[in-house]
């Protein structure tokens, strides 16, 4: 069992209750298609992903995050989640701009980023 530590919490999206309800249909269709992000044994990455595997049974995979301190897994986590490309433009600014001290970002890198 993974638990949540509360500084990588800001890695997490909002989801619409749609959303919520496609993440739950495909999961329970497709199984979980990436490794979730761990660090130590903490869950480093989507939260709701993991929720909904543990509570419809469905397998998981977990992928170690070598980080010393919290705040150092957060721009990876954040990196690999842009890469995915599942996240909406609104969910890629509203984790940028939580996250934006830690990333070193100036809002025109941010917006860029976004893709706004």
């Amino acid at each position: 069992m993974l638990i949540t530590h509360e500084d990588l919490l800001c890695t997490t999206p909002t989801y619409t209750v749609r959303q919520l309800e496609e993440i739950r249909k495909n999961l329970q269709e497709k199984g979980c298609a990436w490794p979730l992000m761990k660090w130590r044994d903490f869950l480093a990455d989507d939260f709701c992903i993991y929720k909904i595997c543990s509570e419809e049974g469905i397998r998981y995979s977990t992928e170690d995050l070598w980080c010393e301190k919290a705040t150092e897994v957060i721009p990876t986590v954040i990196c690999k989640m842009l890469r995915r490309g599942n996240l909406t433009p609104f969910q890629r600014c509203e984790i940028l701009s939580k996250n934006r001290k830690w990333l070193g970002l100036s809002y025109t890198n941010l917006a860029k980023l976004a893709g706004v």
